[in-house]
């Protein structure tokens, strides 16, 4: 009874993030539509908003070994900074549905490269599974309606996978780090970091970034945005991986798409078809495959 109790409370934790995350997708691509945000302004709240979040929490006197902050720096500066202009930008392309189903392969992309690093012999497994995948987001990115299947949305498409490939990466090397650092001490550094790469580039390119809120309603869509969404996410599925396995966590994350798919339908800023499930359900069938093994 107390092993279910501890798997339920794990699988509501992980499932809640991912919702939050994936609520957050729609109400972005709003902000952007409107003119409220510029991809390169929103990126740097979301991120600003992120660290901000992490420095308020509690995380004790934890020393950071020099060799840790360097690669909290990699992964801030090389990683979460690209990343996240690249998902912003993208998701101003395309639209939010298909840029959520296309970030719900990150899971398997972490496994890959997981995979190639401690070189796990489940190559086959692999195979099979990165191959599903990539049907799934060749589905999502070019089989859509007349209405969606312009340049802009490729484009917006491709963009949004390079942001995935990116985020995945930096998923599996933040994994590296000790675990006797928490997650605000973790995280407050990290983003902290991908602050300055997007800071230098505003002044060498003298690209200002456009922030334009007239209403109590933009104001509250960009807090959740910037605030709440990537620093809830995180620290749910950081809460969720002491109750659960990284494979349990993983599935509970396809709820993502799902909820960027109900929002962005009711309000009006995406439209259904019928590629949309039959690509989620090839994704997550790959994910299994490749995981079929795993301990």
């Amino acid at each position: 009874m107390h092993f279910s109790k501890h798997i339920a409370i794990g699988c509501l934790l992980a499932t809640t993030g991912a919702v939050i995350g994936g609520l957050g997708t729609p109400i972005a691509k709003a902000l952007l539509t409107d003119g409220s945000a510029s991809p390169l302004s929103l990126s740097m709240l979301r991120i600003a908003g992120t660290a901000l979040v992490f420095w308020a929490l509690p995380s004790g006197r934890q020393y950071v070994k020099l060799r840790h902050l360097g690669l909290m720096l990699l992964i801030g500066t090389l990683g979460i900074a690209p990343q996240m202009f690249l998902f912003n930008y993208g998701l101003h392309l395309s639209f939010p549905i298909e840029v959520s189903i296309i970030n719900s392969c990150s899971a398997l992309w972490v496994v890959i490269l997981g995979t190639i690093t401690r070189q796990i012999a489940r190559a086959r497994y692999l195979r099979h599974g990165t191959l599903l995948t990539a049907m799934g987001m060749m589905i999502t990115i070019f089989f859509f309606g007349e209405e969606k299947h312009n340049l802009s949305h490729i484009s917006g498409n491709g963009i949004a996978m390079a942001s995935m490939l990116v985020g995945g990466l930096c998923t599996a090397t933040t994994s590296r780090l000790p675990g006797h650092y928490n997650t605000a001490t973790i995280y407050k550094w990290i983003y902290t970091f991908a602050l300055v790469p997007e800071v230098i580039y505003c002044f060498v390119s003298d690209n200002t970034p456009t922030l334009h809120i007239t209403s109590i309603e933009q104001a509250t869509e960009l807090i959740y945005v910037c605030i709440i969404t990537g620093a809830a996410s995180i620290i749910l599925h950081t809460q969720a991986q002491r109750h659960i396995s990284t494979k349990a966590n993983d599935i509970c994350s396809f709820a993502q798409p799902f909820a960027a798919m109900i929002v962005a339908y009711n309000i009006g800023f995406d439209t259904l078809t019928w590629f949309d499930p039959i690509a989620i359900v090839i994704i997550f069938i790959s994910y299994l495959i490749a995981t079929g093994k795993r301990v």
